[in-house]
C-alpha cells in the first residue's frame, strides 16, 4: 500500500525508510520487513531563497527530515519524553559551573567513506561550526544553537571536550539535532556555499548522501554495515530499502495525482490536503496519515507597542475569545484537522493541553470589549475615541485562509 503523509516529521520519515520494501512498510502491514526496492517521495518545493543540504546551515523541514538519514548526532532526543539519550556519544559529562561538555565516543563508528568518528573528528566539526557562524554573520541555522561555544579539543581518541563562554542550558538538547549532526570534518575545508550543493558532506548515517539538485531531488542510498542507531531507532541495523529517491512539486494537485497514480510512494505537502484531494487519496486505495509537528504551533507576532489596538491587554483577550478556532481549522483544513490546543504542538515533550484558555467565547469578547471602551457603532464595528477598532493582518499564499490562494 502505497503511504502519504501529512504534517510528519524526520523521525516517522525515518521509521518508513527503515523498514521499507517496493511497497513501504508499517507497522499497520502484514509481515516482517523486507530488504530491497527504491520508495519514492515527492515533497513541497525546495526552499526557494535558500537551497542547502548542509546540516549545520539548513533550517528547511524537508531537508533536515532527509539529512537525519544519512548523519548522525552526539545524542538523541525521546519524542516522548524529552529525554537526552546516548548516540555517537556513549556518555557525557557536563562540569558544575556549565561550561565544559566531556562526551565520550562509542567505539567502531565510521562515517561512510570509512574514515572514524573519534574525538578529533568531533572537536573538528566543533571548530568548523564556530568559523561557520562567522562566515555567514550569524545566518547559518545551527548558529542558534552554538551560542557561547568558543573552542572544542579532542582529550583522548574517544573523548572530547566542548568549552562554552558562558553557560547554556539548551546545548546538550541542540547535540541531538540535525544542525549539530556530525559530518567529515574534511566539508569544513569548503566554502559554506560550497556545502550547501552537497559538496563534500559525509555523514555516518544509515544512508549516503548520493546526490542533490537544489530544487530538483536529493538521492540517498543504503549503508552497508551500519550498526550505531539510536537506542530510539526500531530498526538497530541496516536501513532495509536500497534507495530513496525525494524530488520537489511545486502544486499540491500534481503530487497527489502522482500518488493515486503510482508514481511516487509518499506525497508529502507543506500544508495540509484540501479535503477534496482527501477523498480522491482513500477512494483509489491510499492512505492518509498526520501528526502534528513538535514545536511552536504558530508564530505570530502582534504590535502591541503604544498606540496600536493590541497594545491594549483587553482587545488582546477579546480577540483570543472570539476565534472560534475548530469551525476555523475544520472549514479550511476539513473536519479531520486538529484544533490547536496551545503555543506549542501536542507532540512537543513535556507539553501541557491549554485549551481551557483557548474556548470560543463571543459573549465575553464583547464584555471584554464593553468594559475597555470599545463601543459597538452602527455598523457593528466597534469604536473608541473616534477610531474603529482595525487590525492589519498581513496575508500570502502560505497563510491558512488567505484570499490570494487556498492551498489548503
Amino acid at each position: 500500500m502505497r503511504k502519504l503523509r501529512r504534517l510528519t516529521t524526520g523521525a516517522v520519515l525515518l521509521a518508513l525508510a527503515g523498514c521499507g520494501s517496493n511497497a513501504p512498510a508499517t507497522t499497520a502491514d502484514a509481515g516482517a520487513p523486507k530488504r530491497g526496492g527504491t520508495l519514492k517521495v515527492s515533497y513541497f518545493p525546495d526552499n526557494p531563497t535558500f537551497s542547502c543540504i548542509d546540516p549545520f546551515q539548513v533550517y528547511w523541514i524537508e531537508s533536515r527530515s532527509i539529512i537525519r538519514n544519512f548523519a548522525d548526532s552526539l545524542t538523541d532526543q525521546d519524542p516522548k519524553t524529552g529525554e537526552i539519550v546516548p548516540w555517537l556519544a556513549a556518555s557525557w559529562q557536563i562540569s558544575t559551573d556549565g561550561l565544559t561538555y566531556t562526551f565520550k565516543l562509542r567505539d567502531g563508528v565510521t562515517f561512510s567513506n570509512g574514515k572514524p568518528v573519534d574525538a578529533q573528528a568531533v572537536a573538528d566539526n566543533a571548530t568548523g561550526w564556530i568559523a561557520t557562524v562567522k562566515a555567514t554573520n550569524g545566518a547559518a541555522f545551527g548558529a542558534s544553537y552554538v551560542q557561547g561555544l568558543t573552542a572544542a579539543k579532542a582529550v583522548d581518541a574517544k573523548t572530547v571536550e566542548f568549552r562554552l563562554s558562558k553557560p547554556n542550558s539548551s546545548f546538550l538538547q541542540a547535540t541531538s539535532t540535525t544542525n549539530l549532526a556530525i559530518t567529515d570534518p574534511a566539508e569544513y575545508q569548503l566554502t559554506p556555499a560550497e556545502r550547501c550543493t552537497g559538496k563534500g558532506v559525509i555523514g555516518s548515517g544509515q544512508f549516503v548522501l548520493d546526490h542533490y539538485t537544489a530544487k530538483v531531488e536529493t538521492v540517498l542510498t543504503r549503508r552497508a554495515g551500519y550498526q550505531w542507531p539510536s537506542s530510539l531507532s526500531k530498526n538497530q541495523g541496516e536501513a532495509y530499502l536500497d534507495k530513496v529517491v525525494f524530488n520537489y512539486i511545486a502544486e499540491d494537485s500534481v503530487r497527489t495525482g502522482n500518488l493515486t497514480s503510482g508514481a511516487i510512494d509518499i506525497a508529502w505537502p507543506r500544508n495540509p490536503f484540501t479535503p477534496q484531494d482527501e477523498q480522491l487519496i482513500q477512494r483509489t486505495g491510499h492512505k492518509v496519515e498526520q501528526r502534528s509537528l513538535p514545536g511552536v504551533s504558530f508564530t505570530l507576532f502582534a504590535n502591541t507597542d503604544a498606540g496600536h489596538v493590541l497594545a491594549d491587554p483587553a482587545v488582546r483577550k477579546a480577540l483570543n475569545q472570539a476565534i472560534d478556532r475548530k469551525t476555523y481549522a475544520a472549514t479550511v483544513f476539513g473536519a479531520t484537522y486538529p484544533v490547536v490546543g496551545g503555543a506549542f504542538n501536542s507532540t512537543t515533550p513535556f507539553y501541557r493541553a491549554q485549551t481551557d484558555k483557548l474556548g470560543y467565547d463571543p459573549d465575553g469578547a464583547a464584555k471584554a470589549l464593553d468594559a475597555a471602551g470599545w463601543t459597538a457603532g452602527k455598523d457593528g464595528i466597534r469604536v473608541k475615541d473616534g477610531k474603529q477598532l482595525t487590525i492589519d493582518y498581513p496575508t500570502n499564499q502560505f497563510t491558512p485562509g488567505s484570499s490570494c490562494c487556498r492551498r489548503s
